[in-house]
């Protein structure tokens, strides 16, 4: 946001058309209370994205802990029968979490594309790319693709924690 004072002489539509004019994809408000209208609609939206990012994070890591959850617990047979021929734990627990990893980078991935593509969309439909932009930087795609694997990291110790707590006999015979 930049102030202009206006000297004396110059209309203020004049010299709002000529700004908009000489910096393409500039906004020019002249009212005062336009600018306080747009500041408080933009720490509104600034807000609201922070609770839609938040609950799309606790929808997703209850989508990623629950489908991984449920295969695991579908498969506690076959983790009992290889354990009968002799995998180890460790051994188990690493399948689990490779398994685990592999769908949550794999989900993030296509998550973040869908994401960056879905807001251009968004951005151009409602004809707002003088007050939003859909940029993406890189750093944001990295944070994107580390919490997709932080939330594979729990729904692994989940699955683990829900496999290692059945005796042997017992996901055998489940």
């Amino acid at each position: 946001m930049v102030a202009v004072s206006i000297s004396p002489g110059y209309r203020e539509t004049e010299l709002e058309r000529a700004i908009e004019r000489t910096v393409p994809g500039t906004l020019a408000l002249g009212d005062p209370a336009e600018v306080a209208r747009v500041d408080t609609s933009s720490r509104i939206i600034t807000k609201a994205a922070l609770i839609i990012a938040v609950l799309a994070l606790l929808l997703g890591a209850v989508v990623v802990i629950n489908t991984m959850a449920m295969a695991v617990i579908e498969r506690q047979k076959e983790f009992g029968v290889l354990a009968a021929l002799g995998w180890s734990r460790l051994r188990i627990v690493r399948l689990i979490l490779g398994e685990t990893m592999a769908v949550s980078l794999v989900g993030a991935a296509a998550g973040l594309g869908l994401g960056v593509l879905v807001s251009g969309l968004v951005v151009r439909a409602l004809a707002a790319g003088n007050f939003v932009s859909p940029y993406v930087s890189a750093w944001v795609l990295v944070r994107g693709v580390l919490v997709g694997l932080a939330l594979g990291v729990l729904a692994a110790l989940f699955c683990v924690w829900q496999v290692m707590r059945v005796p042997l006999l017992e996901a055998i015979n489940r």
